[in-house]
């Protein structure tokens, strides 16, 4: 270790802000603030909201990506120092190679860099090296004089001792040290990742349910590609030897790797094998699959298998005790004395269905009678005596000979003596019903029989697996995709069905190209051993280098698509949280079922329970009325005005009875209404300790209940009791790495609960523990303390919980809202920092903190907030420009909900089956989920409905959360119906509109949306992110597009950012509405005779409509010719 070494040690790595500004795009000093704050200990939403005037008014949605991005510098900085100490204590560590790691940009770049000097597992070079063959390596790649000859040269390294036993090992051993330290080098592996990751395809082919014997038998070999057409005396290479396996490290094991004419699955090895008599140095291989060892035709062992088969079954050995002690043969037949003379039929009666039937009565009466009237040697012989009223059991082997009968497996038999056979079984038989005498299968052949019946019912559900497999992942049976191309849903779509076992994922790879760039940094053209060490390279790069860039292609492809599927999931429940609450009105709710019946649970304005009941809606008309007068005297008995319905099972036949109970009397007259509410995680949370604690007293199903009716009464309260994976509203999410998705969804809870506020005096700890500065200790203290003291009157009456100290008060206190307290200002938003600052700014406008008390004065604070310049008042003050505004919006409207400014619910009904489901039929839906390929809509039915991106908007959009979000409320047309797959497609265009072909920006973004709606109708597996019991999210669209993104601004912002979205606000609630493609007036081009034909493809829906006849076609002027021109075809939409 050089002095050097230490002073370059004694600099520790530092992250420098201004670069990761610059990568953000955010102005330095601002990004340097939020730093200071997030390492003060601040939690960003208190950041967001009470620290504007240090942050630049950064929203909350910038401050976490400052923090994102921090923590990825600092894990970065923490491996660079890693590296430096450990290369510094191999005493490698120079100047230039501590500039390299220190300025590395990436975690792959400092990994390459530190690759040299990384310990590694056993390898081929590794083994090498231990032999002795470092040297040799070392004077073939410096082209030292002492290796001009190459075979003379690996004689010297020749030594029994290091199990070097001829030259050829040799050579072998250095050309595994060269490829090793090629493969090392920094810009091979740069270059190699950039050619995979610009021109490799990725391919996906379906799993094989019976692969072909020959391919079986076949083990794939090792050829040797590194010597070109000389190696000296060394010779030529040569196929692989039989020897066995060494140990051998990842690197080392051949991955499936495809060039461009074929994947090379197995492992390239040198292997030199001299003309001088040099024994051949097998290297290491990969076998293929096993034979099967029961061969086609082989039925003595397919009989043995089938038998050990019926054991594994049964437990017990396929035999049975007759009282010569016979033992049973594998075809069911006994050896050994029997007890009566009877014919020994060995074939089935005419009809096994109807011998089955007379069997099962047969077998019926033995069994009802009584044990003393069974004959006493019964239990001791296999077979029952013919006297004496005792039981005749079948002759063996007749079961198995009908069985193979009815499979078509009669043993060579002719139909005559089938039938002979049968006959002669008919006559004994009638011969034991003469006597009285019951026929019986005796208790070998009764398990032999269940035996069988369960191999089939485990090979009925295996195909019907496989069936199903066949259905979600026909799209990727043969699949070939550019890498750069693949959005991130159907990469996750390939890794679950590579990880279920449906297809086989395979990366196609330019070989040549790769080839001719190793040879070209590794080798070069004056070297004296230029063709050896090209062979080499390529070695190195089919067999070490090609496999590991893969791995990592695929990690990343991963990781980019789990990142993704996290945003859309974050986005998705931040609209499922924020969706708009039912405050102070009472729910009757509905939980429907068919068998158990349908809970009814009456809740009041706080959610409390006032009675319970179960009704039945399927039945007589008896049921059905008795149902009706039970919800009747609910509703009148406790004044209810909304009822909620959750959307499981039975959920449209429950919706159809009380819409039609609303509609007749006595509630036609009663404003009472009805929405359908998302119960997906209903189940989890009624069955959770902490809905034991809230309802000790009712069961499961009918804390699920109580769950529905609070969603409709404050969604976002009951919504973060739940595991929000459970809520249904992902992409993906189950394939998604727990931690991540873990912390990704509580920071969008977190926000959400933050920037609605919490009174302090419901909340329970499910959601305090979300709030800034708290915890689920601190959350606890704060119930366990308003439970034994009481509510709180005000703020400052937090200091006195136990363990809630001045850190948790400061970033806590501004979300935590007193109703009606002792300071009318403990219901704002304003913070108790600033309380003096908000007195002086009311004494400034003529009013006093009481006057929040009074509408009447708060209509005038807002009128004279609209008039005060806030940057002049703020530097009069003495305080920050955003501080000001923030404090007077909130005097302006203390205690108000931001959600309340939402729609109220509305749902379309009426649509029951998927039968009634028409092309270019009009419905109205909720928008359940949002993910890359499109949404999801619930139109009524039990499966919801999919509109593809591309059906989404007359023009090319990278994401659909553009233009819808969960809850909104579109109309839509149906486009296709798919009854046997339950798909339904979806457009928000009429059929009758002239649709604007989208403009895309760039070439490769129309390949991108060209190759997406190729997957316009996804397999029905990606529906596992919306499951079947969630429907109709309580949460409605915005006005517009532009209005929902400004809301979602405001969500981000916190109140009081700008005069203009709370003018508007003023303007009073508006009404819910729904999007509707408005068409424009183009001219309509009328289809030509080509196009009715059939010969030319139609140009949209406007062609479709005139094909059908629902518009008429416009008068087609003459030609000046005579002749029609023909239509030129427009390319299509979407690649098949």
């Amino acid at each position: 270790m050089t002095k050097g070494c230490n002073v370059i040690m004694s600099e520790p790595v530092t992250i420098n802000l201004r670069f990761m500004a610059r990568d953000l795009n955010l102005p330095p000093e601002q990004v340097h603030n939020v730093v200071e704050l997030l390492d003060e200990g601040h939690p960003v939403p208190f950041i967001a909201r009470y620290r504007k005037d240090r942050t630049g008014n950064l929203d909350e949605e910038q401050i976490r990506r400052v923090q994102a991005e921090l923590a990825s510098l600092r894990t970065l900085a923490e491996r660079k120092q890693t590296i430096l100490r450990s290369i510094e204590s191999l005493g490698q560590l120079t100047p230039e190679l501590d500039k390299k790691i220190r300025e590395a940009k990436s975690a792959k770049r400092l990994e390459d860099i530190y690759l040299p000097f990384k310990p590694k597992k056993k390898t081929l070079a590794s083994e090498a090296r231990e032999k002795g063959l470092e040297p040799f390596a070392m004077n073939i790649l410096e082209a030292d004089d002492l290796a001009a000859d190459l075979d003379k040269r690996a004689l010297a390294f020749v030594d029994p001792d290091k199990k070097v036993l001829s030259a050829a090992e040799a050579l072998l051993g250095a050309g595994h040290i060269i490829g090793e330290l090629f493969v090392e080098k920094i810009e091979l592996r740069h270059e190699v990742r950039e050619i995979i990751h610009r021109s490799s395809k990725l391919a996906t082919v379906r799993v094989a349910k019976e692969p072909a014997r020959e391919a079986e038998t076949k083990n794939s070999k090792n050829t040797g590609n590194i010597a070109g057409n000389s190696l000296g005396n060394a010779g030529e290479i040569q196929p692989e030897t039989d020897k066995p396996e060494t140990d051998k490290t990842e690197t080392d094991k051949p991955i499936e790797s495809t060039g461009a004419a074929e994947p090379a699955d197995r492992e390239t090895s040198l292997e030199p094998a001299g003309d001088h008599g040099a024994e051949p140095v097998a290297a290491e291989s990969q076998s293929g699959e096993l034979p099967d060892k029961t061969e086609p035709g082989n039925t003595e062992t397919a009989e043995v298998n089938a038998t050990d088969d019926v054991r594994e079954e049964t437990g017990e050995a396929v035999s049975d005790s007759g009282s010569g002690g016979g033992e049973a043969d594998v075809d069911g037949r006994v050896d050994g004395p029997v007890v009566s003379e009877r014919p020994v039929p060995d074939s089935a009666p005419e009809s096994a269905s109807a011998v089955d039937e007379e069997k099962e009565k047969e077998t019926d009466a033995n069994d009802a009678r009584p044990n003393d009237a069974r004959p006493a040697d019964e239990e001791s012989h296999g077979l029952m005596k013919e006297d004496g009223g005792g039981v005749a059991e079948e002759p063996p082997g007749t079961l198995e000979a009908r069985e193979a009968d009815e499979t078509g497996e009669a043993g060579g038999k002719t139909p005559s003596e089938t039938e002979e056979i049968d006959q002669k079984f008919r006559e004994w038989k009638e011969q034991q019903k003469e006597k009285g005498i019951p026929v019986v299968r005796s208790q070998n052949q009764i398990k032999k029989k269940k035996a069988k019946e369960k191999k089939k019912q485990r090979e009925e559900a295996k195909l019907k697996r496989q069936e199903g497999l066949d259905r979600h992942y026909h799209d990727y049976f043969d699949f070939t995709s550019d890498i750069r191309r693949l959005p991130p849903h159907r990469i996750m779509a390939i890794n679950r069905g590579e990880k279920i076992k449906a297809i086989r994922v395979r990366i196609q790879n330019d070989m040549e190209t790769l080839n001719r760039a190793a040879e070209s940094l590794c080798v070069a053209a004056e070297h004296p051993h230029a063709v050896f060490l090209a062979g080499v390279a390529r070695d190195a790069l089919a067999r070490l280098l090609v496999p590991s860039i893969e791995r990592e292609l695929r990690n990343d492809l991963t990781e980019q698509a789990e990142n993704q599927s996290i945003r859309v999931f974050a986005k998705n429940l931040r609209n499922l949280l924020l969706q708009p609450p039912l405050h102070r009105k009472r729910v009757l709710a509905i939980d429907p079922g068919f068998k158990h019946g349908c809970k009814i649970v009456a809740l009041d304005e706080f959610g409390n329970v006032l009675e319970h009941t179960t009704v039945y809606l399927t039945g007589g008309a008896e049921k059905k009325e008795k149902a009706k007068q039970v919800l009747t005297e609910l509703v009148e008995k406790y004044r209810i005005p909304a009822i909620a319905i959750g959307n499981g099972t039975a959920c449209r036949e429950t919706e159809s009875f009380v819409s039609g109970l609303l509609a007749s009397e006595p509630l036609a007259g009663q404003d009472v209404s009805y929405v359908i509410v998302n119960e997906s995680g209903a189940s989890v949370y009624s069955v959770s300790p902490q809905a034991k604690e809230e309802f000790p007293e009712f069961d499961p199903l009918v804390r699920g209940t109580i769950s529905i009716g609070r969603r409709l009464q404050d969604p976002l309260n009951e919504l973060v009791k739940i595991d929000p994976a459970s809520l249904g509203v992902g992409m993906y999410q189950h394939d998604i790495k727990t931690k991540p998705l873990k912390d990704a969804l509580n920071e969008v809870v977190e926000s959400c609960v933050n920037f609605v506020g919490v009174d302090l005096n419901t909340a329970t700890p499910a959601i305090l523990r979300y709030v800034a500065g708290l915890n689920q200790l601190t959350a606890r203290r704060i119930y366990d303390y308003r439970q034994t003291n009481g509510p709180f009157k005000s703020r400052q009456e937090l200091l006195n919980v136990p363990g809630f100290g001045q850190a948790a008060f400061t970033h806590a206190a501004g979300f935590l809202k007193i109703i009606d307290g002792e300071n009318p200002l403990d219901a704002t938003w304003i913070h108790p920092e600033s309380y003096e600052l908000a007195a002086t700014i009311l004494a400034k406008l003529g009013f006093q903190p009481d006057d929040l008390r009074q509408p009447e004065k708060v209509r005038e604070i807002a009128e004279k907030r609209l008039a005060t310049n806030v940057v002049a008042l703020a530097e009069e003050l003495g305080a920050g420009v955003h501080t000001v505004r923030d404090v007077l919006t909130q005097l302006a409207k203390p205690g108000r909900d931001p959600r309340e400014s939402l729609p109220p619910p509305i749902f379309k009904k009426g649509v029951l089956k998927l039968d009634d489901l028409v092309v270019g039929m009009e419905l109205t839906g909720t928008i359940l989920n949002v993910v890359d390929f499109g949404a999801f809509v619930d139109i009524g039915l039990h499966d919801s409905g999919l509109i593809h991106i591309s059906h989404l908007a007359d023009r090319y959009i990278r994401d659909a959360h553009e233009v819808v979000s969960v809850g909104d409320i579109v109309r839509v047309w149906v486009l296709e119906v798919d009854k046997e797959r339950h798909r339904i497609s979806l457009t928000l265009f009429p059929p009758e509109a002239t649709r604007r072909r989208p403009e895309h920006g760039t070439k490769s973004e129309r390949r991108d949306h060209r190759e997406e709606t190729s997957g316009a109708r996804t397999s029905r597996d990606s529906r596992e992110q919306q499951p079947r019991e969630q429907r109709a999210p309580r949460s409605q669209a915005p006005t517009s597009r532009e209005g929902q993104r400004h809301e979602e601004s405001s969500r981000r912002n916190g109140p009081g950012r700008g005069r203009d979205r709370d003018r508007n606000r003023d303007r009073g609630p508006q009404q819910p509405k729904v999007y509707e493609f408005k068409a424009k007036g183009k001219e309509v081009k009328p289809i030509s005779e080509a196009m009715k034909t059939g010969k030319e493809p139609l140009r949209g829906f406007g062609d479709l409509a005139q094909l059908f006849g629902r518009v008429p076609a416009p008068p087609q002027e003459p030609k000046p010719n005579g002749k029609e021109k023909k239509a030129a075809p427009e390319p299509p939409e979407s690649t098949p």
